[in-house]
């Protein structure tokens, strides 16, 4: 169990699917595959929240027929975003457990792992 800011899961996201698809450790490739499940929990929820408030605040494009935040007047625009960054920045608690960095390679072979996949996954890779 680890606590995260949502904005770090959201930002970690596809990193986390992009470790996925590397040939890692087994016991890596389990602890990734859990915090995708737990990971896309989370999201889900926020991503209702999310298309609520565009519901709520946005615009009806009438050509596409979706509501579009881009459409609404600056203040509720604002006021979206306002409401979106009070709620990407608390913290959550996260059935994840960290990965050690050393976990990412073994004796047979050394994992290349991008930059911004370590930059993004932070909180979990230590």
């Amino acid at each position: 169990m680890i606590t995260v800011k949502l904005k770090d899961l959201i930002a970690g996201s596809q990193s986390l699917m992009r470790l996925s698809q590397m040939k890692v450790p087994v016991l890596v490739s389990y602890e990734v595959s859990k915090a995708i499940i737990q990971m896309r929990k989370e999201l889900e929820v926020y991503e209702e929240v999310r298309i609520k408030l565009v519901k709520e605040l946005g615009v009806e494009n009438k050509e596409t027929r979706q509501f579009d935040i881009s459409l609404a007047p600056v203040e509720k625009q604002n006021e979206f975003y306002e409401y979106i960054n009070t709620i990407i920045d608390k913290e959550i608690n996260i059935d994840i457990n960290t990965i050690a960095k050393e976990s990412l390679s073994n004796d047979k072979n050394q994992v290349e792992i991008e930059p911004v996949i370590l930059a993004d996954l932070n909180f979990m890779i230590k």
